[in-house]
């Protein structure tokens, strides 16, 4: 009766150590993520765009020793430009021989291991596609191994994050001046305004007190043709927020001009 007894509690410590070390292991890897994310998901013929390769190691312990993928997209829509990485110690190879198709592979070494959020490659593009085309911008990782340990990483990753998001398309030109109202309103952290050129300009983008007085400039430069949104975060020239109230903005495009009032709220 004792040795049987034995006998089971040492199969019910090793059924525990061996789901701790299922738990560890689960946590060591959880949460990896690799994305390629686009610096405009709504840009319009003729724009230039950057999609930025990045993996992200913050919720695990573990470091990237070795990655290769290959970033794929419709040729009739983005026409690949060049691209450039921003590793110090590691090592970024990029072929882009099949560019023209739409295939860029790449490769990233680093034999001590990088951690946390890991930029791997920028990749430039020029949007020659019609308004309504879908870029197909999407991700496959081909190899990823763990620095140190060598252990596959790609069991670990969180598929959701390799593709991009299904409304990155071509918008259309705007046909006329447009000045929209901010959203949300009132409010209290910071606001969006957004506007659209039919034609490439110069942009005035200010905002007023109800005394007239400007406090703020959010956008004073060329643009092209397009859709643009600005931020303002509540505070004036000088970075002191703003007493509670309405304000206006006012938009000069060319020889567009117009202006909304919205309301902050401390």
């Amino acid at each position: 009766m004792k040795q049987g007894s034995n006998q089971r509690l040492r199969a019910l410590l090793l059924a525990s150590i061996f789901t701790c070390l299922l738990v560890c292991v689960s946590a060591a890897f959880a949460g990896i993520r690799v994305s390629a994310t686009p610096s405009n998901k709504a840009p319009m013929p003729g724009e230039k765009i950057t999609v930025s390769i990045r993996v992200n190691l913050q919720e695990t312990s573990e470091l990237l020793g070795w990655l290769s993928a290959t970033l794929t997209w419709n040729p009739q829509v983005l026409r690949h430009v060049d691209q450039q990485d921003h590793q110090t110690v590691a090592k970024v190879l990029a072929n882009a021989e099949k560019a023209s198709e739409g295939r860029l592979k790449l490769g990233f070494l680093n034999p001590h291991g990088s951690r946390d959020l890991i930029d791997i490659l920028d990749v430039n593009f020029e949007v020659i596609g019609e308004a309504g085309s879908s870029p197909e911008l999407q991700i496959e990782i081909k190899e990823m191994f763990a620095a140190r340990t060598f252990t596959d990483l790609r069991p670990y990753l969180d598929r959701t994050l390799t593709e991009v998001d299904e409304d990155f398309s071509v918008l259309e030109v705007p046909e006329e001046f447009e000045l929209h109202q901010n959203y949300p309103n009132p409010f209290n952290a910071g606001t969006e305004i957004r506007f659209a050129m039919p034609e490439e300009g110069h942009v005035r983008l200010d905002v007023y007190n109800l005394l007239g007085k400007k406090i703020r400039t959010l956008v004073d430069e060329d643009r092209k043709a397009g859709r643009y949104n600005a931020h303002w975060d509540g505070a004036d020239a000088n970075g002191k927020t703003v007493s509670s109230g309405l304000y206006v903005y006012r938009l000069e495009a060319g020889s567009f001009t117009d202006q909304k009032s919205m309301v902050f709220v401390k």
